[in-house]
C-alpha cells in the first residue's frame, strides 16, 4: 500500500477553532474501527459501489468467482467504469471484522474465509468513501502473494511454529536490550509459505533493531506449516506475525506501516529513534487552509517514511499517504528532512534506520 499510504506521543494545539495534531505513529485509527468494519462487511453490492471512489487503489483479492478473479487479477487501480463490477465481486466475499487493527489512520482490517486478511483505507474526511482495498501488509505492486491471518497457518506438528531461541540468540538479544535500554525485543515478520507449507521467506517489516530482525527471521525460517488451501487447492500465501521476547513484551497488535522496501535500511519503531532537533508542529498555513476549504475538506491525514544515516541526519523522505494538498506535502517533506537524530546504535556501531510519521489536521 506504499503507493498511497511511531516516535511515541501526540501533540495537540488549539487555536481559532482549529485542532492540529502531529501524531508520529501510534496514533491508531481515528474513527471507531469496529463500526466501520461491520458496515463494510455487511454491505450489498449497490452500497459498496456508492462507497468505492475512482481511481480506487487495489492491492489484490482472491475471489471464488472465476470471472471476478479474471477481471481483477492484477493489483493497481480500478477506474470508474469498473467499480460496479468490482462492487459485485466484493459483495460476494464473506467479509467479517478482523480481530486485528492497523497503525494507519483511517484504515480498517477485514478478513474472509478461509483466512485471508484485507486492509481498507477510508477517506480522511469521509468514512463512507473507500480509497484503497487489498491484501494486508503490501509494500508495493511486486509484493503480490495473498495475505492471511497468522492463525490461518496451521503448524505441521506441535511446536513446529514456536519461538525457540538458542543460547547464542538470547545472548544477542540481551546485548541489544542493554544497548538500547529496552526491556524486550520484537519484530513484525512477513512470513511466506509455498504450496507445500514450506517457509520461503521471513522478512522484518518493523523491528526493535537489526539484531531482533535477524534472530526472529532465523526462527521463522525454521517453522513448518501445513499447506494453505483455498478453493480446494494449496496456494502460496504470506502472514504478518508479531514475534517478541519475552512473549508478552510487545503488545501493540496494530499492523505496521508498509515502509517501502526500496528505502533499504532497517525499519524500526520511531520510538527507537531519538530526535534532537527539528520542527514537529507543522499546521497548514493560511493559503493551505483556503485550499482545504475549497476542496470541502475538514480533516487532513499525511503519512511519511523517513530514513536517517549513521550520523542521525535524515537522508530520505517518502510520502506513504498524501494530504491531498501538494504544497502542504512539500512543506512537511522539507520539515522532516531538516530533523536530526541521535545516531541509532547497534552492537556499538551507528546504523542507518527508517521509521514513519503521521500528521493529522482537524478543522473544528
Amino acid at each position: 500500500m506504499s503507493q498511497d499510504r511511531r516516535e511515541s506521543g501526540r501533540w495537540v494545539t488549539w487555536a481559532a477553532g482549529l485542532a492540529w495534531l502531529a501524531a508520529c505513529g501510534g496514533a491508531g485509527p481515528s474513527r471507531a474501527p469496529g463500526s466501520v468494519a461491520a458496515r463494510l462487511a455487511g454491505a450489498s453490492a449497490p452500497e459498496l459501489a456508492r462507497m468505492l471512489h475512482a481511481p480506487l487503489g487495489y492491492g489484490g483479492l482472491r475471489f471464488a468467482d472465476l470471472d471476478c478473479n479474471q477481471q481483477f487479477a492484477a493489483p493497481g487501480t480500478i477506474g470508474a467504469d469498473r467499480l460496479d463490477a468490482f462492487a459485485r465481486c466484493l459483495a460476494a466475499l464473506p467479509l467479517v471484522e478482523s480481530n486485528r487493527a492497523s497503525d494507519f489512520p483511517d484504515e480498517v482490517v477485514l478478513a474472509y474465509a478461509p483466512g485471508f486478511e484485507v486492509e481498507v483505507l477510508l477517506d480522511a474526511d469521509d468514512s463512507n468513501v473507500i480509497r484503497w482495498i487489498g491484501f494486508a501488509g503490501r509494500h508495493d505492486l511486486a509484493d503480490a502473494l495473498p495475505s492471511v491471518a497468522p492463525a490461518a497457518l496451521e503448524p505441521q506438528a506441535a511446536g513446529s511454529a514456536s519461538v525457540a531461541l538458542d543460547d547464542a540468540a538470547r545472548t544477542r538479544l540481551s546485548r541489544e536490550r542493554a544497548e538500547l535500554g529496552i526491556p524486550g525485543s520484537y519484530a513484525w515478520m512477513k512470513v511466506c509459505i509455498d504450496g507445500t507449507g514450506a517457509v520461503t521467506g521471513a522478512h522484518p517489516r518493523e523491528e526493535s533493531s537489526p539484531i531482533a530482525g535477524e534472530v526472529f527471521s532465523a526462527v521463522a525460517m525454521s517453522w513448518r506449516f501445513r499447506p494453505f488451501v483455498a478453493d480446494g487447492h494449496p496456494i502460496p500465501v504470506c502472514a504478518l506475525r508479531l514475534i517478541s521476547d519475552p512473549p508478552d513484551y510487545y503488545k501493540d497488535s496494530r499492523l505496521p506501516y508498509p515502509i517501502p522496501a526500496e528505502l533499504g535500511s532497517v525499519r524500526v519503531s520511531p520510538s527507537a529513534l531519538h530526535r534532537t532537533a527539528g520542527q514537529i508542529q507543522i499546521p497548514p498555513d493560511d493559503g493551505e487552509k483556503v485550499a482545504l476549504a475549497e476542496l470541502g475538506l475538514h480533516r487532513l491525514v499525511a503519512v511519511f517514511a523517513y530514513c536517517i544515516d549513521d550520523h542521525g541526519a535524515v537522508t530520505a523522505v517518502q510520502p506513504l499517504r498524501s494530504s491531498r494538498l501538494e504544497r502542504y506535502d512539500a512543506r512537511l517533506t522539507q520539515a522532516i528532512a531538516a530533523w536530526t537524530f541521535a545516531p541509532f546504535v547497534v552492537e556499538g556501531a551507528p546504523t542507518p534506520a527508517c521509521a514513519s510519521v503521521s500528521f493529522i489536521y482537524q478543522q473544528r
